[in-house]
């Protein structure tokens, strides 16, 4: 307890800002009791707390849980791709609009991790087309294709329609049995929708893992969430979800599947003429059929210049030039098709180093490899099988004792994790172009594809051992004399680790991980660390699934798991912040102490809650009395009060949208009335 020389007996000033800037810390009950105790919204700076910044929302997809995004620099602007459950959404920086572009759809993302048993039938639907989107359904019916050619159970449900009912999106909830390629699949029943049509495009034909209920586990034989991990190639963008083949998107602006023998991507190699926007595009040509198009821009003597793939046909070759068949307004257009070798059908994750992209745990045809690595030649995403012609390769990191989990930046390296491991990935070049090492760093690891975040040279990240940060030579545990890991722990979703997520607030030095606490179904808290001053903090108020990574766009972009999507801007928004100290008793637990006066310094705007609180004994709840609260209106102000105690409690609460206030210090002045 400090006391001023020129103060009489017994009477005391206490500067309470040291303290209130210590950060969130839920384990220490000793001599030196930490300040807060409690925390919910508040953010510490180096000079302050804060009520923590809101943001605006930019849109919503009208579909649950996102789960990934990127900005790259594309068409003259920031575009940002935002990956939910079942599709893949478009939006502009420079078209300041609150709607999102459809560019992927056909996605069978696992919402949860549930319990899993093997199939007992092949025929399994594994891609499919729509190829009539109908009319009349609302979001939310399931569809279930009980006639067809061949098989059934084919169970869909509807996430995404447009004006008039017709769907443009769709999550499988039940694969079927007994398919077969190319077989039609229509359904016309539902609210009042008729006319949808899909098209199987590949099957299952061997055993698999299948969800077998909503029973959440955490064992081997359980279908973890899936995530999104994107990274780019230029303009181009490419997406691993954990749950089927690598997404590519090229000129065009559709997302297709990177998979063997199938188009990759098309070029417009001539415009034509007299096409209009939403023209339906069928092109022939070439040694494949099938290949279709909805033109998405025009320019001069209105020749196309954008095209949205609507169906990618089959057997093409590489750089096959295809003719529009003028069966519309428009004639002339050509464009030219690329194919690729790439052999995944499954794919955790995926990053780009130099002139290579680098895929990690994945399935092919031929089996399952959880530890392996991949590249595709050199500046070339299409080529993945190693030849003497090219610099594609693999390798198996054989010290790992556990799936591949997520791959980030580390300085100039790869920073590769498995639960509890770290490797290094360098390049090397030819003839090997990639090699690793077992990094010494202890106690590093990724509970998911998304938990370590890179941070200039080193990265964060959780393991399930806890928070970390390593450089890739050492690894430094945080958060332990805290309590904060221990904390997560005991609250995290048994079985839902999967849907962890770290991002990187720079504008304000903060780690932030986005975690389900007590929810089996989605994120509902952050836990956040902010590396200049070594301080935690939590916010619950707030449902992100996802954070865009790549950084294009000025400000940071969240996704939460109802769909919508927010520009992280400092803006005034909803939610809650409140903040509980431990108990304090000034160095002298017999004393009764008796407050006369609080000197708060405050700026901002808002009027935050300040209550006093007394307990008896250290480990009793605190009594806060409306005598002894007051809101902080002014800027620096001596708030005169009289309360008495042996246990001090201090609470800072502030609810309303517009607050943004920030509280630098805080002084308590009072006197020692006598003990018991």
């Amino acid at each position: 307890m400090s006391t001023s020389p020129r103060s009489p007996r017994n009477f005391f000033p206490v500067d309470l800002t040291p303290l209130l800037l210590s950060g969130w810390q839920t384990n220490k009950f000793d001599l030196s009791i930490p300040f807060w105790e409690e925390v919910d919204g508040l953010q510490f700076t180096e000079t302050s707390i804060r009520r923590k910044p809101g943001h605006s929302q930019i849109g919503t997809t009208a579909t649950a849980n996102i789960r990934g995004m990127i900005s790259v620099p594309e068409f003259d602007t920031s575009t940002l791709y935002i990956g939910t459950l079942s599709n893949i959404y478009r939006w502009k920086l420079d078209e300041y609009t609150d709607s999102f572009t459809n560019v992927g759809s056909g996605y069978n993302l696992n919402q949860n991790s549930s319990t899993a048993g093997w199939d007992s039938a092949s025929g399994r639907v594994n891609e499919y087309t729509i190829t009539s989107r109908g009319n009349g359904y609302a979001v939310g019916e399931i569809l279930t294709f009980t006639s067809s050619s061949s098989g059934i159970d084919f169970k869909v449900e509807v996430t995404e329609v447009g004006g008039t009912g017709s769907i443009y999106g769709i999550l499988v909830l039940n694969s079927g049995t007994g398919h077969i390629v190319d077989e039609v699949l229509t359904y016309n029943a539902g609210s009042s929708g008729g006319n949808f049509v899909v098209t199987v495009n590949s099957i299952t034909t061997h055993s698999t893992w299948i969800d077998e209920g909503a029973v959440s586990t955490w064992d081997f034989g359980s279908n973890e969430a899936s995530q999104w991990s994107f990274t780019n190639f230029g303009t181009w963008v490419l997406g691993a979800n954990d749950a089927g083949p690598l997404v590519i998107k090229k000129s065009s602006e559709s997302f297709l599947n990177l998979e063997a023998a199938k188009v990759s991507g098309a070029t417009i190699s001539t415009a034509g003429d007299s096409y209009t926007v939403g023209e339906a595009l069928t092109f022939t040509g070439g040694s494949g059929s099938s290949f279709t198009a909805t033109v998405t821009s025009i320019g001069g003597s209105s020749g196309i210049t954008g095209i949205k793939v609507t169906a990618v046909g089959s057997g093409y070759l590489n750089g096959e030039e295809l003719t529009e068949n003028a069966a519309g307004g428009g004639s002339g257009a050509k464009v030219v098709v690329t194919t690729s070798d790439c052999p995944f059908t499954r794919v955790r994750a995926v990053s780009k180093s130099g002139p290579h992209l680098i895929a990690i745990n994945y399935d092919t045809s031929a089996g399952n490899f959880p530890q392996n690595v991949a590249w595709c030649s050199m500046d070339d995403p299409d080529t993945w099988i190693g030849a003497a012609d090219n610099s594609a390769g693999s390798l198996t990191l054989r010290e790992a004792t556990s799936d591949l989990k997520c791959i980030v930046p580390l300085g100039e390296s790869k920073a590769i994790y498995t639960d509890s491991q770290m490797f290094i990935l360098n390049y090397i070049g030819s003839p090997y172009y990639f090699g690793y090492e077992t990094a010494m760093a202890n106690g590093a690891g990724a509970i998911s594809s998304q938990a370590v975040i890179a941070v200039d040279r080193v990265n964060y990240g959780l393991s399930s051992r806890g928070f970390f940060m390593t450089d890739g030579n050492s690894v430094e545990v945080i958060g332990g004399k805290e309590g904060i890991s221990n904390w997560v722990f005991d609250q995290l979703s048994t079985g839902e680790y999967a849907q962890v997520v770290a991002s990187h607030n720079r504008d304000n030095h903060e780690v932030v991980w986005s975690l389900p606490i007590g929810d089996a179904s989605k994120c509902t808290a952050e836990v956040v660390y902010n590396y200049v001053t070594s301080t935690w903090s939590k916010r619950t108020s707030t449902l992100c699934s996802s954070t865009e990574l790549s950084g294009t766009l000025p400000l940071r972009v969240s996704g939460d798991s109802a769909g919508n999507v927010y520009l992280e801007d400092g803006e005034t928004s909803p939610h809650n912040t409140t903040a509980t100290t431990r108990a304090h008793d000034f160095d002298d637990p017999f004393a009764i102490k008796e407050l006369t006066s609080i000197r708060v310094g405050k700026t901002g705007d808002g009027d935050p809650l300040i209550e006093i609180g007394w307990a008896e004994n250290i480990d009793d709840e605190p009594t806060f009395n409306p005598s002894d609260s007051f809101h902080a209106k002014k800027q620096y102000k001596e708030y005169n009060i009289r309360t008495s105690g042996r246990y001090l409690f201090l609470r800072i609460s502030s609810s309303d949208d517009n607050d943004s206030w920030e509280i630098s210090n805080i002084t308590i002045k009072g006197r020692i009335r006598g003990f018991r």
